[in-house]
């Protein structure tokens, strides 16, 4: 029962993100692999993504035109993010690889908080 309850409250939500300028997601979640992986984001500015598990499944933001702020508390791959827009980002944990690579890829950056 509470599974088709999260799926019904998680199919509200993605269905509402054409509308979001700010998001912060809790994804430690059980239920979290239940969360659709892809969306568009028009209007999304801010995007905070707390606890996001390392299995969790793709959740994809480069559908965002608007997106400039980004804080992941642990940084994963499968977060795909415009990279080249962003002008903000903070992590509070990632890999010195993934780390270059994001470097190489956020051209624009002006602010980045990164753990490493």
């Amino acid at each position: 029962m509470l599974n088709a309850t999260a799926n019904s409250l998680l199919e509200i939500i993605s269905g509402l993100s054409q509308q979001w300028q700010d998001i912060e997601l809790d994804v430690n979640l059980p239920l979290a692999s239940t969360h659709p992986g892809d969306g568009k984001y028009p209007f999304l500015e801010k995007l905070h993504i707390f606890s996001p598990p390392p299995n969790h499944p793709i959740l994809s933001f480069r559908d965002a035109p608007r997106v400039r702020d980004v804080f992941i508390s642990g940084y994963t791959t499968r977060i795909q993010l415009p990279w080249h827009q962003l002008t903000r980002f903070r992590t509070e944990s990632m890999g010195i690889e993934t780390c270059l690579d994001l470097l190489r890829h956020a051209s624009n950056l002006v602010e980045a908080y990164l753990r490493i």
